[in-house]
Order: C-alpha cells, then sequence, then structure tokens
C-alpha cells in the first residue's frame, strides 16, 4: 500500500491560515537551532576524521618501524626503519594537535555572540569527552614515538 506524497502533511506548509508567510517567530528560532546543532556535529565529524587519520598515521609508523626493523641487516641505511616511523608517528600528532586546535577554534566561534540566542544552551558540560579521547591518542603516540627512539 503506497502514501502519497505529503498525505502525512507539513505543519510548515500546511497553515490553516494561509495569509501568513513563512514561519512563526517560535519555528524560525526552532530551525535556526537545528541549522546551528548541524553544524556542530559537522564539526564533531570533522574531527573525528582528524582522529581516525592520527590513530592510522601513529599505528602504520609503529608497525612499519617493526616490520622494517626486521629487514634492517639487509639494508644500507640502518637508521631508516627508525626515521621512517618516527616521521609518521609525528605527522599522526601533528594531524590531532591540528584537529584539536581547529575543533577548538570552531566551537569557539559557534558559541559566540551572534549564536547566543539559539545555540548553545546553560547547563551542558563545558568539558568535551572526544577531548579526553584526543589526549589519550597523543599520549599513545608520544610513548610510541619514545619508544622508537630508547630501543633504537
Amino acid at each position: 500500500m503506497a502514501i502519497a506524497p505529503g498525505a502525512w502533511g507539513n505543519p510548515m506548509t500546511d497553515r490553516q491560515d494561509s495569509a501568513t508567510a513563512g514561519p512563526t517567530p517560535q519555528e524560525a528560532l526552532t530551525q535556526t537551532h537545528f541549522s546551528w546543532f548541524r553544524t556542530r556535529m559537522s564539526v564533531e565529524r570533522t574531527f573525528m576524521s582528524w582522529t581516525r587519520t592520527a590513530v592510522s598515521l601513529i599505528g602504520f609508523g609503529f608497525t612499519i618501524y617493526q616490520f622494517l626493523r626486521s629487514l634492517e641487516r639487509a639494508s644500507e641505511r640502518p637508521d631508516a626503519p627508525r626515521n621512517f616511523g618516527l616521521a609518521f608517528i609525528g605527522a599522526g600528532l601533528l594531524a590531532m594537535a591540528m584537529g584539536v586546535f581547529q575543533r577548538e577554534r570552531e566551537i569557539a566561534y559557534l558559541n559566540g555572540p551572534e549564536f547566543q540566542g539559539f545555540g548553545w544552551r546553560e547547563g551542558l558540560p563545558r568539558w568535551r569527552f572526544s577531548n579526553v579521547i584526543a589526549g589519550v591518542v597523543i599520549a599513545i603516540g608520544l610513548v610510541a614515538f619514545w619508544w622508537i627512539i630508547v630501543s633504537s
């Protein structure tokens, strides 16, 4: 059984009073808040991408170091595995730091005075759990970086 398009109705367009044009002030505020919220969630998705990139680079750097170190005897450059691994881990640490910086700047903008009426709500936690995750990723990267330097 097919339902005709628009059969459920749309409160934004199906008004009893056709003399009013556009959304009511409350509807406009709700639309604006959800637009702000979608942008805020987009910032979080971008940060998740930075985090995935950083974890991949750190993990690949550590793995490539372990793999190439086992082939080190056949190499003309014995420091190549260490340098290659450190470069990837360093790139991962840099990516995570850039992601944190970008996210904090974007959130500061979205919490700015021009969005005061429909953006951030009081009572929400000011700290962000994803910053804790970023700190853990950075700590793991620093430990891996340190371990490669010490073990070489």
